[in-house]
């Protein structure tokens, strides 16, 4: 199974527009924040990622939990996941500026003005023919847009800094 979704990496995502599409439009959520949100919650770079950080937790943590009387799920819940602040971190990082950032998914979804993502309401402003181009308000509007990725950055940071430091530490 981990294969198959290491292969999934592969496909780029014009690839796989078109059904996601329809599986959006059959449930009924085109047009709703929902159609961004739903289809990239889990993303196989995230897995990869989570994966990578279990495999360099030691087994003698588990290994303790269980001699002292933990199941499975208690040892996970009770030993395992606290170590794992900075994948936290990390994931929560990359999957919100990858969402933050997307413009081809929420352009195809998202048909109306009100539900537009800010990438794709910048480039409508820009490309309108109807009018000329606000420079100064598409540049004011484009700084602003880096203020919730510089908050979560600075949120997470720490988790952040960790992660990248305990990489390649057994």
């Amino acid at each position: 199974m981990y294969a198959a979704f290491m292969v999934t990496i592969m496909i780029p995502i014009q690839v796989t527009i078109v059904p996601s599409f329809l599986v959006v439009a059959q449930i009924g959520l085109v047009d709703s924040p929902w159609a961004v949100i739903l289809p990239t919650a889990f993303d196989v770079v995230g897995i990869f990622i989570a994966r990578q950080f279990m495999l360099g937790v030691p087994d003698a943590l588990v290994e303790a939990a269980r001699v002292d009387g933990a199941g499975e799920f208690r040892a996970f819940f009770s030993v395992v996941l606290p170590t794992c602040g900075p994948l936290v971190g990390v994931l929560v990082i990359l999957a919100f500026m990858a969402r933050w950032n997307d413009f081809l998914w929420p352009m195809v979804v998202l048909q109306g003005a009100e539900n537009l993502t800010v990438p794709v309401g910048l480039s409508t402003l820009t490309s309108n023919p109807a009018f000329a181009s606000p420079w100064g308000a598409v540049m004011a509007v484009a700084t602003i847009t880096v203020l919730p990725i510089l908050v979560v950055f600075l949120v997470f940071q720490k988790q952040f800094v960790q992660g990248i430091s305990s990489t390649g530490i057994k």
